[in-house]
Formats: C-alpha cells, structure tokens, sequence
C-alpha cells in the first residue's frame, strides 16, 4: 500500500520549502517524516493536507516523536512551543512525562520547556512520578546549585533516602558538592543540611568528606558532635573556641590575689 493510493500527490509536497529537493533528492525527505505520514494517514486518518500540515518544517526529533505519541495527545501545535533546540533529551522527557506518567502533551511541554540541561531534564522525566517537578529544578537554580553537577545526588536523595523534591531544595541549599556527597552518605546517620552549614570549614574537600565519614560511621560521632570536631580541627575560630578555652581552664584558679600581695609588700618597703 503506497501514499498515492491514499491521494498523496506532488503538488502536496509544496507546503514544504525545499519541496523542489525533497522530490528530486528523496534522500532528504527523511524516512521518518515518510513513516510518520503515512502513519498519520493510514492509522489516524487525517486527509493527505492535515497530515503534512503536522510535519511541514518539523525536524527529525520532533516528526519521530509525533508519531510515537500521536495517539496520547501530542500534536504540532505542542511541538510548535519550544523556545529552545529540540533536543534528544527533550524527546526521552516528554515520553516519559507522556507515555509513562500519564501526562497530558500540554502539561508535559510546560514542564520542560526553557530547559537545556541534560542532569535536569532527566530528573524531571523520570523522577517526577516521585514529586520532582519543573518547580524544584527553578529553585535549586534560584539558590545557586548547580544541577548539572546535581543530578546524582538528586538522585540517591530520592531513591536512596526518600526525600520528596521540597526536602531536596531544602537540604542542599548552599551546600557544595562535597558536602552534599557528605549528606547522602550519612543521611541515614542523622546528618542533615542544617548541620553541614553550621560547618565552618570554607573548602570542604573530599579529605574532609572522608573525615567526617570516618568520625561518623568509625567512631560513633553525632552530626553534632562530628560537625564541631570538624571546626576544631581544621578553622582557626573552632580553635580558639575549644581549645583556648580548655587552656585556661588548666591554669591556677586564683593567679591575681599572689601579685596584689606582691605589689603590696613592695609598697611597704
């Protein structure tokens, strides 16, 4: 069975800019728009200038996916709303936010839309079933994340230790990667965002990371506890708090009544 038994004809194919080329190059008039078309016309009978009206000027991406979910919904006029480059990452979103979270095609697109990364566009296809939604991707990027780096540690707070996408911006908000890590691995220990704030080191590196891993999972330590050996150890102002204090207290209670008695004697000679 061929197009033309179904009316398609030469003329038709003038709606499309190129159309000179696409008739005598057939190369590029590419198979999935020839799929996608015949699809359109055969299984959801559409006449012949509402299917090309679907695809005209429609890349590649765009044309396979409207076939893919023609049947749920999705039409031209969603794909026509991208206001940034369609990409293969936009394309495995919108499947999973249609096809698989039961999405309708305008919601789906407006979750997306505007967004270029791959970490976040991934985590909204396919954490949103768990509450990870377009909202939560603008506020980690409103408070300076970096969700490029994020991903996987967005990832394990959802699957690993349960947390919903309001708790997520909760926890790592201003948090550097390091200490995020630090959060996923001792979430289950206790250790919160809160605590690592309190943390007073500027550089948390992964040294740090490890230690306090160590003090945590070695030695028994509360966050608490584990977040103020931290500042002990390595900045200056936990120095001064815990160590000169502790200095003083070793020296003789009473240091000033033995000199005002020496001046005293002094005086009287």
């Amino acid at each position: 069975m061929k197009l033309y038994d179904y009316g398609v004809r030469r003329h038709h194919f003038e709606k499309f800019p190129n159309y000179k080329q696409t008739i005598y190059d057939p190369e590029s008039f590419q198979k999935t728009h020839q799929d996608t078309l015949f699809d359109l016309v055969i299984e959801h009978e559409l006449n012949i200038n509402n299917a090309l009206n679907e695809i005209v000027n429609l890349d590649g991406n765009k044309v396979a996916l409207l076939r893919l979910l023609y049947a749920h919904g999705l039409r031209r006029q969603h794909l026509d709303k991208f206001i940034t480059p369609f990409s293969s990452d936009h394309f495995e979103a919108l499947v999973y936010l249609i096809d698989t979270n039961n999405l309708n095609p305008e919601t789906a697109v407006a979750e997306i839309n505007g967004i270029e990364d791959h970490a976040a566009l991934k985590c909204i296809a396919k954490l949103y079933s768990r509450n990870f939604t377009r909202r939560h991707i603008v506020a980690l990027n409103s408070n300076g994340s970096n969700i490029y780096e994020n991903g996987n540690i967005i990832f394990n707070l959802v699957n690993e230790c349960g947390l919903s996408g309001d708790e997520i911006v909760s926890e790592i908000q201003g948090l550097c990667m390091n200490r995020q890590k630090a959060l996923v691995n001792l979430y289950h220990q206790g250790l919160r965002g809160e605590h690592l704030r309190k943390c007073l080191i500027k550089n948390f590196t992964k040294d740090h990371l490890n230690k306090l891993i160590y003090l945590m999972r070695d030695k028994y330590f509360s966050p608490e506890k584990a977040v103020q050996r931290m500042n002990t150890l390595y900045t200056f102002s936990g120095f001064i708090q815990n160590f000169v204090p502790a200095c003083v207290r070793a020296q003789p209670e009473d240091v000033s009544e033995p000199l005002l008695s020496s001046t005293r004697s002094l005086g009287n000679h």
